[in-house]
């Protein structure tokens, strides 16, 4: 029968508790916090949390030098760009998945027309075979026939003279 529940927790219990279970999922922790900090949190990137004066301290220096604004304004929109990054990436991939189940259809819609097609002209290829094949018995048999009426014909010629 089905387990009991109180059975079902004790074995999550013991799975938690297990050392083997817990070293491997250690690593797997570790790779993904790797991952996050390697993809997004190493441009520091947070989408206006901190506010413009935090980063105009940040850097003030730089925006001493001449190209130190232009530097700070490409640093915005970078960081921009990338906060909005999943999004536009969302919504290229239902473009293209949409492009795909349209040009999917078409292509489906192209190969039922053409098995149709075909299959008419499989049945018409058929029915003239089948056609051939009669017109071939009918042929025989007329020759048959033919044949039939020249041989009572001889027949009847031998039982005129004999009588």
């Amino acid at each position: 029968g089905p387990p009991r529940r109180g059975a079902m927790a004790e074995g999550a219990e013991a799975r938690a508790e297990d050392p083997a279970t817990a070293t491997a999922q250690a690593p797997a922790a570790t790779e993904r916090e790797n991952a996050r900090q390697t993809f997004f949190t190493s441009i520091d990137a947070e989408p206006a949390a901190k506010g413009k004066d935090s980063r105009k301290n940040k850097f003030r220096t730089l925006e001493s030098t001449n190209a130190g604004p232009r530097i700070s304004e490409h640093h915005s929109d970078l960081t921009t760009l990338a906060n909005s990054l999943d999004q536009r990436m969302a919504a290229l991939l239902k473009e293209h998945e949409k492009d795909f189940f349209l040009a999917y259809k078409t292509h489906m819609y192209t190969v039922q027309k053409e098995i149709k097609t075909l299959r008419m002209k499989a049945d018409h290829e058929e029915a003239k075979t089948r056609e051939d094949t009669k017109i071939k018995n009918l042929e025989g048999e007329l020759d048959w026939f033919m044949n039939e009426a020249l041989r009572l014909d001889e027949l009847c010629k031998g039982d005129k003279k004999e009588g």
